[in-house]
């Protein structure tokens, strides 16, 4: 058996990811050469094969790029008929990427467009490339190491040009296949470069060329800009597949965003517009906006199966409903203010008259009644769960009433003309306005605490409050304990800060919610300009503070 050893002519620094290996014996000239061909040919099939695609896909781009008339002269618009709001490249590229997405999804046993199979072929040639690579990476690794009984100089130049050859021929495959990634329809959630995500994708160990039902898949994300469109997973009697489609565009300090039902018409091939809806203005960031809740969602909902289509007083009456039981929480969520303030209110004069010390004495008022409420709700006192439970109550019922209204108000996506305008929907105004009202309402209400301990770092800026039961010594003393700690970030002169720490012990009634403060503590700790108040609470909670000293 032959000793392997490196050989000084090829030891030169290749490509990471080279070492690190088990390497086998060195390969032959002609072995090298037919790694090379290998890649060289499946570069040239790929750049092909997406020649092929493009013109397939933009043939028939231009064969439904102004819809078709009925008989009857009503105008079936094409899908992408209002996409010329942004640049003309990012544009005609969103164009594509549409096209190629409804085409995918929208393929059945009679409907088989060439770019799809394109795509297919191409898919197969990208995973051929892979294999080619890899293959062509252990050549490479095989290549540093020569038989000690074979050390030839003069096949040094030999090797070394092969090599070289080999390392082009691999780089040129991976583009090639990362050219072709970048024709799929694949999701670019965040802002990068269509590079970047071939990148991505190349890296994984499958093309995700499956598209799932009810996802919004964003096929355009530019920081300016995101191109996103859902398949419904749903074809209507007139054998058309229904897609949701949506652009985001940021003008200034305001995001405006554009939405469309289209569909494909699996029996001719024509890509068209259903419905658009009225631009909506949203102002802020269009990284936060574009990935927040989807709040106007009626727009991508499909009416039940079978189902008929709602008269004009039944939709009314459900907007109606709706509208009450939105009144119905703020009116709940005011009679809970109310009541907090004014049990507190009371109990700050009784105090005040047996000249005892004041419950969180020197906070904010609203800070007070919010931990006023959060220690009524940890003793279970049944005045201030009582008015809990008529705001849950509310926000429960006004979600029966939306779920009741959804139904109804999707039949205002299935429309007889083939595109219509359409004004700013009341349904979405008046979901959009009830969900608001429970998102205020439930703000108001203390946290369901779950253990006996909880943390409310949000409370205030600056301020973490920390709130525990702690356990009685006398069984017979019907009054629940708790532990409060207030941490306060402050600043003095020159820039000198420190973290106070405020502990109190507070008795409560279960029965009234009378709330006493039977003893206290304070520490401090010093901070530099650069900590942040949730640093130092970290490093020091555990620190024990009790309220005797």
């Amino acid at each position: 058996m032959g000793i392997w050893v490196r050989s000084i002519a090829v030891t030169l620094v290749l490509a990471s990811g080279l070492m690190g290996h088990t390497i086998g014996p060195p390969p032959s000239l002609g072995d090298t050469d037919r790694a090379i061909e290998n890649l060289r040919q499946v570069s040239g099939e790929l750049t092909e094969s997406l020649k092929t695609f493009y013109t397939h896909l933009n043939q028939t781009i231009a064969r439904h790029d102004r819809g078709y008339r009925l008989e009857n002269r009503a105008q079936f618009q094409s899908a992408d008929v209002d996409l010329a709001v942004g640049p003309a490249d990012l544009m005609w590229a969103a164009t594509q990427k549409f096209t190629a997405f409804r085409m995918l999804a929208a393929r059945n046993e009679k409907y088989q467009p060439a770019a799809v199979a394109d795509l297919e072929h191409i898919e197969h040639l990208i995973e051929e490339a892979r294999k080619r690579v890899d293959a062509g990476t252990t050549i490479l690794r095989r290549l540093l190491v020569v038989s000690a009984v074979e050390l030839d100089r003069s096949k040094d130049a030999a090797i070394k040009s092969r090599r070289d050859q080999l390392l082009k021929a691999r780089e040129a495959a991976e583009d090639a296949a990362k050219q072709a990634l970048r024709a799929f329809p694949l999701d670019q959630p965040k802002a990068s470069s269509q590079d970047e995500m071939a990148q991505s994708v190349w890296d994984r160990p499958r093309i995700p060329s499956r598209i799932e039902h009810r996802k919004r898949v964003t096929l355009i994300g530019d920081t300016s800009f995101r191109m996103a469109m859902t398949d419904s997973g749903i074809e209507d009697k007139q054998g058309r597949h229904i897609f949701y489609q949506e652009e985001w565009a940021q003008r200034g300090a305001s995001v405006i965003r554009f939405r469309w039902r289209v569909a494909v018409e699996t029996a001719t091939g024509e890509h068209i517009l259903l419905k658009r809806y009225s631009p909506l203005e949203l102002h802020g960031d269009l990284e936060d906006l574009y990935d927040h809740r989807d709040r106007d969602y009626l727009w991508y909902l499909e009416p039940p199966e079978d189902s008929a289509e709602p008269a004009r007083d039944e939709l009314e009456s459900a907007l109606a409903a709706v509208a009450r039981s939105r009144e119905a929480i703020r009116i709940a969520e005011r009679d809970f203010r109310n009541g907090i303030c004014d049990a507190l209110a009371q109990q700050d004069r009784q105090h005040f008259s047996a000249k005892e010390p004041v419950v969180d004495s020197g906070l904010p008022d609203g800070m007070r009644q919010r931990l006023f409420a959060i220690r009524g709700h940890l003793a279970r006192v049944p005045a201030v769960l009582e008015l809990e439970n008529k705001v849950r109550a509310a926000i429960s019922q006004a979600e029966s009433a939306v779920r009741g209204l959804e139904p109804l108000a999707a039949w205002s996506n299935q429309v007889s003309k083939p595109a219509s305008s359409n004004s700013p929907d009341r349904s979405d105004r008046e979901i959009d306005s009830t969900r608001d009202a429970e998102t205020q309402a439930l703000k108001t209400l203390p946290p369901d605490i779950s253990q006996n301990e909880d943390t409310f770092p949000a409370m205030e800026r600056n301020v973490i409050i920390r709130i525990r039961r702690a356990p009685s010594r006398n069984p017979q003393n019907s009054a629940i304990k708790c532990v409060q700690e207030i941490w306060r970030m402050e600043s003095g002169v020159l820039g000198y800060r420190e973290v106070s720490r405020t502990v109190s012990l507070i008795l409560i009634d279960p029965r009234t919610g009378s709330q006493t403060r039977a003893g206290g503590a304070a520490r401090s700790y010093k901070a530099s300009p650069e900590d942040v108040l949730e640093e130092i609470y970290d490093e020091y909670a555990a620190d024990e503070v009790g309220p005797g000293g």
